[in-house]
């Protein structure tokens, strides 16, 4: 399903930080990236959905290239948590991962809006639903973005250091 071929990757003006990188991952089959802060984990998986563009090598989702995250269907991708800009309410933000089924110009339909109060309550947020983002503690926020991937009902989750500022005794993950 997923895999990287010969892929690497330098900021402008530094030194290759990912150097041929080659993986295959089957459908059904989960991957872990461990290593230490600052050695090139969040650049790969940015890399990997075409976030940021491979200096050389490519990421190949179902025998087909993939140049942008916009072009990986069903993909469920959770960034590392941090402050919004704007003051969207959990619900919202939510929704946003219903994206792909809505129209351009289109309302979530009654179909999106179940997906949103099914994903809040499977990461027992519900009670969040009408408040503000920026009013969230880290953990609440970071299953807040979980929430959203998990409303697109996705195929392939990528999720970028996932328990940060969880508190893994009281999660949905238990």
């Amino acid at each position: 399903m997923i895999k990287v071929v010969d892929g690497c990757f330098a900021y402008p003006k530094s030194s290759q930080i990912l150097d041929h990188i080659c993986f295959e991952l089957d459908d059904g089959k989960i991957m872990t990236i461990l290593g230490q802060n600052g050695i090139g984990k969040t650049t790969l998986i940015k890399c990997l959905t075409g976030i940021l563009k491979w200096t050389d090598g490519y990421t190949m989702i179902d025998e087909k290239k993939i140049h942008n995250i916009r072009e990986i269907n069903g993909l469920g991708y959770v960034p590392q948590a941090h402050p919004l800009s704007f003051s969207y309410t959990v619900r919202q933000i939510i929704t946003m991962g219903r994206t792909r089924y809505v129209g351009t110009f289109s309302v979530p339909s009654a179909k999106d809006r179940e997906a949103v109060e099914q994903a809040m309550e499977e990461t027992g947020i519900s009670d969040l639903a009408d408040r503000s983002c920026n009013q969230l503690s880290g953990g609440q926020l970071q299953m807040a973005l979980i929430a959203r991937a998990l409303a697109g009902n996705p195929k392939i989750m990528i999720l970028d250091e996932p328990e940060s500022h969880l508190d893994l005794r009281i999660s949905f993950l238990s």
